[in-house]
């Protein structure tokens, strides 16, 4: 199938602690949570560790 939008170059640049990862294909299979600027305290629940998809 082409390319409906030839001129537009899709990309994604994710930095997470030092580690840049590019990309520029995959937009629709990159998901992330960032809970780095939250008020949590405490451990790190079952639930939020065993996500799926991220």
């Amino acid at each position: 199938m082409a390319n409906p939008w030839p001129f537009i170059n899709f990309r994604a640049l994710l930095v997470m602690k030092g580690r840049e990862d590019e990309y520029e294909t995959t937009q629709g299979l990159v998901t992330s949570m960032d809970l780095s600027a939250n008020s949590l305290t405490g451990e790190i629940s079952k639930e939020i560790a065993s996500l799926i998809g991220l």
